[in-house]
């Protein structure tokens, strides 16, 4: 599903990522780690076109361009770290994301979120609660969650249990491995976490 050959990323002329390939299959769950800085964020931004690079990047099959760039992310779900909008409102920040237009036609429903919100033990009282009264962990499940209603080929995800604890930083890697088993959904994943790191398929360490 995401093939990535001889990638090579530099920021003001200074290299972050240098001849990086990788293939990640149909239904495989695959983890970048190391230390600050060593480009692991900068790989997942140029798989979604957001920085320039040097090299190839193939999304089920076909050559990422300038011109077909929009269409190749419709089939990608993509969670950064944090997730900062100016919402008041949890109902206001996920209406934000479903109504994207790559998300365009996933049929969102707040019963089918809820549905999902159980699977990550998120309270159903938390949809009209302030974001500005959520934990850094209920975010970040929450964020999780959308990945549940939209029909995406492949996840892009960045620190996903960065504010979690060791149980739920399991809970939210079996949803993952789930969804990837269920949907045959290619993943690949930033982590620093070796608990999220020992559910995934491969583990790839970048050095600086």
């Amino acid at each position: 599903m995401l093939e990535i050959d001889n990638l090579f990323v530099s920021y003001d002329g200074e290299p972050v990522v240098r001849d990086f390939s990788l293939t990640v299959g149909d239904g495989q769950v695959v983890c970048l780690c190391g230390e600050s800085g060593c480009g692991k964020t900068s790989i997942l931004k140029a798989v979604l076109g957001f920085v320039d690079y040097e090299g190839r990047v193939r999304v089920d099959g076909k050559e990422m361009t300038d011109r077909n760039t929009h269409e190749l992310r419709k089939q990608m779900a993509y969670v950064p770290q944090e997730f900062i909008m100016p919402h008041e409102t949890v109902k206001e920040m996920v209406e934000s994301v479903v109504e994207l237009a790559a998300n365009a036609g996933a049929g969102f429903s707040q019963e089918k979120l809820m549905v999902e919100w159980g699977k990550l033990k998120l309270d159903e009282s938390l949809y009209e609660r302030k974001t500005s009264e959520l934990s850094g962990g209920q975010r970040q499940r929450i964020m999780i969650s959308l990945v549940g209603l939209l029909p995406k080929r492949l996840l892009l995800i960045d620190e996903p249990t960065s504010a979690l604890d060791a149980a739920s930083t399991r809970l939210v890697s079996q949803y993952i491995r789930t969804l990837a088993r269920e949907r045959q959904m290619s993943v690949l994943a930033v982590t620093h976490s070796d608990v999220f790191a020992g559910e995934c398929d491969f583990k790839i360490q970048l050095q600086k």
